[in-house]
């Protein structure tokens, strides 16, 4: 018999096995796969619309980046350009990553948060976000940004 230590609770591996509790079992596997799928498309769609903004500003940064040091010859523009542009294309698929392990990991993580500091930074990306977006839509319906359009965001 193996027993296994679950959020300071001890789960013997024969329990777990047990005909009995099969349906039990099933039940919360086609949970935890309902929950999974709904946190996946939810990622999917806000990861998204957070992701090409912080893309385009990466790839802008790059791009002002590259003249900037050949007009210059100092070293460290693309370096740096480079590293953000790295880091914010890996963004959206290590979110998928991120609600894979956490719902599907045995082992609790570690808990420690900084809401303090990190939500002063999605609040900024959330307006940027948004921002680029109102911006976007401008550019292609060719209608200035007007009060209307907050109307789909936030009602009449």
């Amino acid at each position: 018999m193996t027993v296994y230590t679950i959020n300071e609770v001890d789960i013997d591996s024969d329990l777990l096995s047990d005909k009995k509790y099969r349906l039990t079992n099933y039940f919360v596997v086609g949970i935890t796969a309902l929950i999974w799928l709904f946190v996946t498309l939810i990622w999917a769609i806000v990861g998204f619309l957070l992701w090409v903004p912080l893309l385009a500003r990466s790839t802008l940064l790059m791009c002002a980046a590259i003249p900037l040091e050949a007009c210059t010859n100092k070293k460290g523009y693309t370096d740096q350009a480079e590293r953000a542009l790295t880091s914010t294309i890996g963004i959206y698929p290590k979110g998928f990553l991120i609600v894979t392990r956490s719902i599907f990991n045995k082992v609790p993580g570690s808990g420690d948060w900084e809401l303090g500091s990190d939500w002063g930074l999605m609040a900024r990306e959330l307006l940027v976000a948004g921002i680029f977006w109102m911006i976007l839509r401008s550019l292609i319906t060719g209608e200035p940004v007007s009060e209307e359009s907050f109307v789909p965001i936030v009602g009449r």
